[in-house]
């Protein structure tokens, strides 16, 4: 058993369309590249964001 074409063609239909849409507004599927830099963070928890390699180093201790 398995998806008919159509439903196979309706799900890729489908993504694509979501694609479009994210690309439109501005956002490029995951990836990052497009996305707007904000103070969000920084309003939020009033310190700058971290990245990922800092926050591992600084919790690494809670996973040993």
């Amino acid at each position: 058993m398995g998806m008919s074409r159509s439903a196979m063609g309706s799900r890729r239909d489908r993504a694509s369309t979501r694609r479009q849409d994210a690309e439109r507004e501005g956002h490029d599927g995951g990836d990052g590249r497009s996305e707007r830099v904000t103070d969000g963070v920084r309003r939020v928890l009033g310190r700058a964001p971290r990245d990922v390699a800092e926050f591992v180093r600084e919790s690494a201790a809670a996973w040993a």
